[in-house]
């Protein structure tokens, strides 16, 4: 009986995973062979239609916040398509543009907690809703997708000029009918490639990102401190839920943010270096390289991935604070390995209980 009450708490904690760890390794292995050629022309092509034309439409019709809108909700589309197909981008997607309008009114600025509602409290609330809410998608294949509502209600900008909203909303849509015809075009599948998760693994995988989202979230807004809520970036990013979902995968991102780190120190010295009078076009550069650099990784190493999306992210930081970059760079390191630790708790929590459920629930001995 003992063994056999260990057996079912190890099989009830491994259901918060969402699949086999060889899914993943497989989908790499056919990324790594395709040429590169091929890849880099893909990854331009991805450049152009996903970012270049949206951006462009909407500083055309509109201002810089309406083209990053625009860009907004087509990378919503496709990547929600590509990752957990066109049927479940129906819901994830609009999910996603209400996640980014509730994360950016709500979201709490470093040194004026009084401009936040509830003084960034509701923020958390926003944000943990949203990561429950994935975790209970993955019972439909839709982990993923639905993650980037969580990821965007984190990053989603301040925003506190509500006269603005209403456009900002239409070039979302616009971006985002964009990114279906672009997803139908480049063979999005319809049904999610992702397995279904059990209703007990969903629920399991819920509660794990919901407290592992409201610790991150809680602890930017104690904190109150400049970048904070990279830390809640890091707990997100760290914690998707995509086939395959194992401590490992978590380790390999976590790596990826590392790299990350080690590249925008490096790109931002050699810029500053370089004595450049305006480096700012010099940094634009590197973030349309690095972006470019992140469009050919797609199906390879995850860690290889996370590292060039989040070079991306990081380098328009690194380029309004270059002075500061050791600061800015030491203080994305700690906030990844307080992500990360924030993670292992929730981890162990969440098995923990689930084992006792598990025995608690099975027949007395005989």
């Amino acid at each position: 009986m003992e063994e056999q009450k260990e057996s079912s708490g190890a099989d009830t904690a491994a259901e918060v995973y969402s699949a086999p760890p060889s899914q993943i390794s497989q989908e790499e292995i056919a990324g790594l062979r395709i040429p590169f050629g091929k890849r880099l022309l893909r990854a331009v092509a991805l450049l152009i239609l996903c970012v270049a034309i949206p951006f462009a439409v909407g500083l055309l019709f509109g201002h810089r916040d309406a083209a990053i809108a625009c860009v907004y909700g087509t990378i919503i589309v496709i990547g929600s398509a590509s990752f957990n197909g066109l049927r479940a981008t129906r819901y994830a997607a609009p999910a996603a543009i209400v996640a980014i309008v509730l994360g950016a009114i709500t979201k709490p600025v470093a040194d004026h907690p009084g401009d936040t509602p509830l003084n960034g409290w509701l923020w958390v609330a926003v944000v943990v809703f949203f990561a429950m809410l994935s975790g209970f998608a993955t019972r439909r294949g839709a982990g993923v997708a639905m993650s980037m509502a969580t990821l965007f209600a984190v990053v989603a900008p301040a925003f506190r000029d509500y006269s603005e909203l209403a456009e900002v909303l239409i070039f979302l849509a616009i971006g985002s009918v964009y990114g279906w015809l672009i997803a139908s075009r480049i063979g999005a599948p319809t049904a999610s490639p992702a397995p279904p998760t059990s209703p007990r693994s969903a629920r399991l995988i819920a509660i794990f990102l919901g407290i592992a989202v409201g610790l991150g979230c809680s602890v930017v807004v104690v904190s109150n401190l400049p970048h904070a809520t990279w830390i809640a970036t890091a707990v997100v990013v760290l914690g998707i839920p995509t086939p395959g979902f194992t401590e490992k995968a978590i380790l390999w991102r976590m790596v990826g943010q590392l790299l990350a780190c080690g590249i925008v120190a490096v790109v931002t010295w050699i810029i500053t270096s370089a004595g450049f009078a305006n480096p700012l076009p010099y940094f634009g550069i590197a973030v349309g390289l690095s972006l470019l650099c992140y469009l050919m990784s797609l199906g390879s190493n995850v860690a290889v991935q996370i590292a060039f999306l989040s070079t991306t992210l990081m380098l328009p930081v690194a380029a309004k604070e270059s002075s500061e970059i050791g600061g800015v760079v030491i203080d994305r390191i700690a906030y990844n390995l307080i992500g990360l630790g924030i993670l292992a708790l929730a981890l162990v929590a969440v098995r923990i209980w689930a084992r006792e459920i598990a025995t608690s629930t099975l027949p007395p001995a005989t």
